[in-house]
This record gives structure tokens, C-alpha cells and sequence, in this order.
């Protein structure tokens, strides 16, 4: 039995009945072995039919749709700059911010790039190693 495999078969069965919420469910569950389970141009058209089909409720599909594709769709608004600088929720957000600053530096706005990865970089110095409340994505984000 292929797991990774198994992931990547539900996602599209999923994608293909247009169950775009279990799509994104499934995504959202299994980030690490969707990132490696799809190939960046599959993901980026999974991503964007979860995007338009408005099964993206946190946000998600449009912070990974940015990392797989920086500056491909514009799928991120430039006012997203000043809530990627105040919000602090993770996964979603870190996701969504580093995201975010790969683009901005893709468009030649590295100002506003490193105000977001300054912001990320305090995030980081909060890391509790033994009791994670955030599921470990402050560790991960730093590293």
C-alpha cells in the first residue's frame, strides 16, 4: 500500500466529482505529502479550482497557490501585505506571509518582503520546543 500515493488518488477523485471542500480537507490534513505528492503545475491547477470554487475557507489553497506559483494569478491582493504583517495565526498565516514575501521580492519589492520576513523572524523567537501550541510551525518556519 503506497500512502503518499493513496493521498495523492483522493485528492484527485475528490477534485474530479468537484468535492472541492473534501479536496481542500484532504490538502489541509496532509500538507508535507501534498507538497511532494503532486507536481507544482498539478497542485497550482488543483489550488486555483479550490480558489474559484470557494471551497478555501482559512485561506489556505491561496497561501500554497503562492508558494507553488509566486507571481503566477495574483491569487494574494497587494492589501494582503499589512494583514500578513499583524496577523499571527499559524499554520495558515505563516504560510501564507513567507508566501507572500517570495512574491513581493519575485515584483522587486524587497522593502516590503523583508518588513514581512522581520515579522516572521520576532514570531519565531516565541518558540516553545516542548509545549508547541501551534503544532510546530514556528520551529519549522525558523528553520
Amino acid at each position: 500500500m503506497d500512502a503518499l500515493q493513496d493521498l495523492v488518488d483522493s485528492v484527485e477523485a475528490a477534485v474530479k466529482a468537484g468535492e472541492f471542500g473534501t479536496a481542500m480537507r484532504l490538502i489541509g490534513e496532509n500538507l508535507a505529502e501534498t507538497w511532494y505528492g503532486f507536481r507544482p503545475e498539478r497542485l497550482r491547477v488543483i489550488l486555483a479550482s479550490i480558489i474559484d470554487a470557494g471551497a478555501d475557507q482559512v485561506g489556505l489553497a491561496r497561501a500554497l497557490h503562492a508558494a507553488v506559483a509566486p507571481g503566477q494569478g495574483q491569487r494574494i491582493r497587494d492589501a494582503d501585505v499589512a494583514n500578513a504583517l499583524t496577523r499571527t495565526e499559524a499554520p495558515v498565516e505563516s504560510i501564507s506571509q513567507l508566501a507572500r514575501a517570495f512574491e513581493l521580492r519575485l515584483r522587486g519589492r524587497a522593502g516590503d518582503a523583508l518588513r514581512i520576513l522581520d515579522t516572521l523572524d520576532r514570531q519565531m523567537h516565541d518558540v516553545q520546543t516542548l509545549f508547541d501550541s501551534r503544532d510546530g510551525w514556528d520551529l519549522l518556519i525558523s528553520v
